[in-house]
């Protein structure tokens, strides 16, 4: 009798085990599907030409898009939204900052979508990035592949501190250099 209380505890033990064990898997399957850091261009060695990164890179999800944009995440989620990268950037040897914002959505259908948003007067359209490029005075946008890339002048930097269009244009044009370089779309 008591071995077989002990065969039950020892099976009891399994399969709570086996029970513990089965969510944990499952998260680690769901973060080897995701886009992880050293999966992504934009997130390590960054080499831009004649710009400098200005702290963090801030990555945002369906879940907290709407902690960095008011408004704008309805044009972005039905649309294939995956995960927004934003970086801080200066011109090196000036005080002029941009904003580079990588949104990687699940097609180049779905970043052409977001693309046609934006490609609208004022402004002109561009050649020679991406597969389609818009430029204004301040701002550069384009898409590859399922990235939609904005580059701005930093809303948040005072009027000393606004970059050139051809800055913005510059730093653009690296990103889609990047972007080539480095295999992805």
């Amino acid at each position: 009798m008591h071995s077989s209380i002990l065969n039950q505890r020892g099976s009891f033990h399994r399969i709570t085990s086996m029970a513990a064990l089965v969510p944990l898997l499952l998260i680690l399957c769901q973060c080897a599907q995701s886009n992880t850091i050293a999966d992504h261009p934009f997130l390590h060695g960054l080499d831009f030409k004649g710009f400098e990164q200005k702290g963090p890179l801030l990555i945002y999800n369906r879940k907290n898009i709407f902690e960095y944009m008011n408004g704008e995440a309805e044009n972005y989620l039905p649309n294939g939204f995956i995960l927004l990268y934003v970086g801080k950037f200066l011109v090196q040897g000036k005080d002029a900052e941009m904003l580079m914002e990588v949104y990687d959505m699940e097609s180049s259908k779905a970043a052409g979508s977001i693309f046609r948003v934006y490609a609208r007067p004022p402004g002109e359209a561009l050649a020679g990035i991406g597969e389609d490029a818009w430029k204004s005075k301040s701002r550069c946008v384009f898409h590859r592949g399922p990235y939609f890339i904005r580059v701005t002048a930093d809303p948040a930097a005072g009027p000393d501190f606004q970059p050139s269009p051809d800055n913005i244009e510059d730093l653009a044009r690296d990103a889609d250099r990047v972007l080539v370089i480095r295999g992805k779309p």
